[in-house]
């Protein structure tokens, strides 16, 4: 091969990779759990005392708030998802959990790692399975991150089948 195709090829080959995109999204999926009460479910070991983290009430009127992981939590004192019921499955699923303190009372909500959830290009919603909750964040409606809660008990499903 001559110099001339190498150069050729070389520049066809940088061609190809400059018109190539990376998809973007507006959240770290990593970063992002969901809550039942004061207690943080995350699939992700370690996470400090007093980091701060964005919390995403998923109630009627969605709206988010600044928060505060205090420290792990092990018991069912501090976390329902580790009801001696749900516990086994949920620690199954990968999830690590923490206490954390909030300004209002959480019922069900999204945490996110971080100062933002970016809400304005990340729907956070929820529905309920057949054994438990379905947590998740989609953008341009495609799922980024799901997060499933089981309950121990049977519940009427309002989750939509995926098409």
């Amino acid at each position: 091969m001559n110099n001339l195709h190498r150069v050729g090829i070389l520049a066809l080959a940088t061609f190809a990779t400059a018109c190539t995109t990376t998809e973007q999204t507006a959240v770290n999926t990593q970063q992002i759990g969901w809550l039942h009460g004061n207690c943080l479910a995350i699939k992700q070991a370690d996470i400090p005392a007093a980091s701060r983290f964005t919390v995403v009430h998923l109630d009627n009127k969605q709206h988010e708030e600044q928060a505060v992981i205090t420290r792990p939590s092990y018991t069912t004192d501090t976390c329902y998802a580790q009801f001696a019921n749900r516990a086994e499955v949920n620690k199954a699923a990968g999830y690590h959990f923490y206490q954390v303190r909030t300004q209002q009372p959480v019922n069900f909500a999204i945490g996110v790692l971080g100062k933002t959830a970016q809400r304005d290009k990340v729907a956070y919603t929820y529905c309920h399975t057949r054994d438990g909750i379905q947590f998740s964040a989609a953008q341009d409606g495609k799922t980024l991150w799901q997060g499933d809660y089981y309950l121990g008990y049977d519940a009427l499903p309002t989750c939509k089948p995926a098409p």
